[in-house]
């Protein structure tokens, strides 16, 4: 929607007649036209205020109505103006005669139909844990533990995959490389990696634990603020089937699973009171009093 100049030179004379319309462009089944919508006669307004009267146009024309004070009176004027007298020329000529025939308001009509949906891939859960992971740093921690810039987008990758689609190694592949947007967010050639690269990344990240968890501790600490106070120590322990002999961890005890026939491994969890973690542990005692230390 827009004013437009028109310019009519009257033959005999010469004399030119300058007028403005308020006009907009519709979709035809010609392709897009010109339609006028109010004659608005001469103005005498440079193109500035021209683009400011059409916008009031658009916002008169779709019941909105302008606060006091924000819009030039001159073009407020003139804007309610062409309305009403619009108004009283429509009232002159009466109703039309076939009202079921709307005119086209350049408005493209989509069958549901015609939709089709592909490569569908979730991006909520996955903005928000990379928000996370830049936040903590991430980054930086790994390149503290060893790690070259190239393996940062895969062990994130790895990471991501935990929190947001936990499940193995083969599962964490197939969420990244079919069913997740992360490898648009945080670029390289993600949506094509291998398995195997990435069950090395989990082997590399589990080699590095030690440095990651110190370092998570401390960032996690400064990022919440809060002071290294323990509000909960909690423990819980898994079975394993089979005899566990290489698992130096493993050990008989109550299982909460009713599992007692199978090696347990234990693991407690100390956190601050912003329920940030800060000591994750295994532990070879089943028996919770003697995993405590003073």
């Amino acid at each position: 929607m827009y004013i437009r100049e028109s310019r009519v030179k009257n033959k005999k004379t010469g004399a030119v007649y300058v007028s403005h319309q308020l006009v907009e462009t519709v979709q035809t089944d010609k392709g897009p036209r010109n339609r006028v919508l109010f004659h608005l006669g001469r103005l005498s307004l440079d193109p500035a205020q021209r683009k400011t009267l059409a916008d009031l146009f658009a916002a008169r024309l779709a019941g909105q109505s302008s606060l006091p004070g924000l819009a030039d009176p001159e073009l407020l004027a003139i804007v309610e103006s062409a309305v009403r007298n619009n108004k009283i020329h429509q009232k002159k000529r009466g109703p039309k005669k076939d009202p079921a025939a709307s005119r086209p308001r350049g408005t493209a009509v989509l069958s549901p139909d015609s939709l089709v949906l592909s490569n569908s891939r979730s991006a909520g859960p996955e903005i928000a844990a990379y928000t996370a992971w830049e936040q903590l740093g991430m980054d930086e921690i790994l390149l503290s533990a060893g790690f070259s810039r190239r393996e940062l987008r895969l062990a994130c990758a790895v990471v991501i995959g935990r929190l947001v689609a936990p499940g193995s190694d083969l599962s964490t592949h197939r969420w990244l490389t079919s069913r997740s947007s992360l490898p648009e967010m945080i670029g390289g050639d993600l949506e094509t990696v291998g398995k195997d690269p990435l069950y090395a990344m989990t082997d590399r990240l589990w080699s590095a634990k030690e440095v990651i968890e110190r370092q998570l501790v401390q960032n996690s600490q400064a990022l919440s603020g809060s002071a290294e106070t323990v509000l909960l120590y909690d423990m819980s322990n898994t079975y394993f089937e089979g005899t566990c002999r290489g698992n130096d961890l493993a050990r008989r005890g109550h299982s909460k699973e009713k599992r007692s026939d199978c090696p347990l491994v234990s693991f407690s969890l100390v956190v601050d009171r912003s329920a940030v973690p800060s000591q994750p542990d295994r532990s070879r005692e089943p028996v919770e009093p003697e995993t405590l230390v003073s």
